[in-house]
């Protein structure tokens, strides 16, 4: 553990912090204005699923890049220093991949999870007849899981081309399944395929959760033979 928690202290820096800090505020500011200034006319469960509806989306946004930008993070030279030392210690690459993979995981993680309270706290707090949903949380669930996929991938395409700003390249593509999401055709199956993404309707996965979850853990595993096949910088 005390590699896990070296690095933690990698990861929360302050202006990581900061960074956190204005994601958790703006997040808190959208699900405020979801829920608080709707058409009168609207009855209790529009209010709700509006409410529902537009947290998702603005949540998997924010979430997802969130991932990229931390995964992009473990190909700093600054990170590489660090697994140098983790080397140095005793531990084995193997062991150094699945902790700095982990501690990401482990902060994304309590980031959803805040945000998931935050969700149910907000909703409570301004409209009386707001109630919780198993929905709720299968939704925040799969946004969690939706963003280890594409912090994997961030990590993998990192890797392959040896550059930290592909992270943006792939944080684009996230945005296109968004609208491919919305497109009919053959095309759209093809591309969701390669980069899931959740309705924003019911939270759940355009295609099988099952395929999602053996796709992130093809991705975790070359991730490692890469890393483990690769050289450290000294």
């Amino acid at each position: 553990m005390k590699v896990f928690k070296l690095y933690l202290k990698y990861q929360i820096t302050l202006i990581n912090v900061i960074i956190f800090l204005v994601i958790v505020l703006f997040l808190l500011l959208c699900y405020f204005i979801n829920i608080y200034n709707l058409n009168v006319n609207m009855s209790y469960e529009q209010v709700l699923l509006f409410y529902y509806e537009n947290s998702i989306y603005y949540t998997k946004i924010i979430v997802v890049f969130l991932s990229c930008f931390l995964f992009m993070k473990l190909k700093y030279e600054r990170n590489e220093y660090l697994i140098n030392i983790v080397i140095s210690a005793g531990y084995t690459k193997k062991q150094n991949y699945f902790y700095m993979t982990l501690c990401v995981l482990y902060i994304m993680f309590v980031i959803v999870s805040l945000l998931f309270m935050f969700f149910i706290l907000i909703g409570y707090i301004v409209k009386s007849y707001f109630y919780l949903k198993l929905d709720y949380f299968i939704s925040f669930l799969n946004i969690y899981v939706l963003s280890i996929h594409y912090g994997l991938l961030t990590y993998l395409l990192i890797m392959i081309i040896n550059n930290q700003m592909v992270f943006v390249i792939n944080y684009i593509l996230f945005i296109l399944s968004e609208l491919f999401a919305n497109y009919n055709g053959d095309l759209k199956y093809v591309f969701i395929s390669l980069f899931p993404n959740i309705n924003n309707n019911d939270g759940l996965f355009y295609i099988n959760i099952i395929y999602v979850i053996t796709y992130i853990f093809v991705l975790y595993n070359i991730n490692k033979c890469i890393y483990l096949s690769s050289d450290l910088k000294s």
